[in-house]
């Protein structure tokens, strides 16, 4: 195999759903490829949770093993995003109140505690730069200050690689704040119906 292709499959890996015996363990921090009877699927195994997601539904029943899907990444839009919010809700109040775009992550560190990091940024009125401060990042959180909520081709640019939970904030017509997720796999996007405000 070419060493490109071995790069590229050392860091997504596409392998065939056993039909008679259990799909080998997938290791942590690790995302993979599952072709499956009823089609493909992307697994992914992070130190904060696991999710198995259907990519394709195959016309036909394929000689593959079966999988179901999973998400454990709700668990941290559910119980973990509202312990930390209240340590940025006012960043995100002045973001609105000044019209700036804010962005904010939650991370997972050392010692395997979750907590707000802030982020370096070079805030103009409608758009700010951002350096990114740590590859533990769970959940990169942005707002839309005077607009709606929406994922916009620059952060699905943003997004591209990696793992993680993608919130936007923005306005709603009558001006209350309101948010919208999605979890980000290896450039593979999955709305999440689970609400933070």
């Amino acid at each position: 195999m070419n060493n490109l292709d071995t790069i590229l499959q050392s860091n997504l890996s596409t392998i065939m759903c056993p039909k008679y015996e259990s799909l080998p363990y997938l290791e942590r921090q690790r995302t993979r490829l599952i072709m499956a009877a009823d089609g493909l699927y992307i697994q992914s195994h992070q130190i904060w949770g696991v999710l198995a997601k259907q990519l394709w539904k195959s016309p036909r029943i394929l000689p593959y093993g079966k999988i179901k899907e999973a998400d454990t990444f709700k668990d941290i839009i559910k119980n973990i995003v509202p312990k930390i919010l209240p340590q940025f809700i006012n960043e995100i109040h002045k973001s609105f109140s000044d019209k700036k775009e804010w962005q904010g992550f939650i991370v997972l560190d050392n010692d395997c505690q979750y907590k707000y990091e802030p982020v370096e940024q070079n805030l103009k009125r409608t758009k700010a730069t951002y350096q990114t401060p740590n590859p533990n990042i769970v959940v990169d959180i942005h707002t839309h200050p005077g607009y709606e909520a929406f994922f916009s081709i620059e952060d699905d640019n943003d997004n591209w690689g990696g793992v993680k939970i993608s919130v936007c904030i923005g306005s709603a017509p009558d001006g209350s704040l309101y948010s919208i997720q999605r979890y980000c796999v290896e450039g593979f996007f999955f709305p999440s119906s689970d609400w933070i405000l």
